[in-house]
């Protein structure tokens, strides 16, 4: 049976622990993630690197974000930040 429910509640079950949740951001947000740190750096394999990194970070810190604010911006301020570094 699958789940349709909104992404801030899956945001909220990955930010409560919940694996499976996180999972679903994954696949929601990983070729945007991607392609966009893939148009600063034009070189393959880094931008896989840096992508993985990327959501590493984010499975870290998201109980930190803060739902009043879009997660995509986050998201993407995460990918952008992890570029610069």
């Amino acid at each position: 049976m699958v789940e349709n429910i909104s992404e801030s509640e899956i945001i909220a079950r990955a930010q409560a622990g919940d694996i499976k949740a996180f999972e679903q951001l994954l696949f929601l947000y990983e070729k945007p993630v991607f392609g966009h740190i893939f148009r600063f750096i034009q070189h393959k394999e880094n931008a896989e690197d840096l992508t993985q990194e990327t959501f590493i970070k984010i499975f870290r810190a998201i109980k930190t974000f803060d739902p009043q604010y879009k997660f995509r911006t986050w998201v993407y301020t995460v990918a952008t930040n992890t570029v610069y570094d």
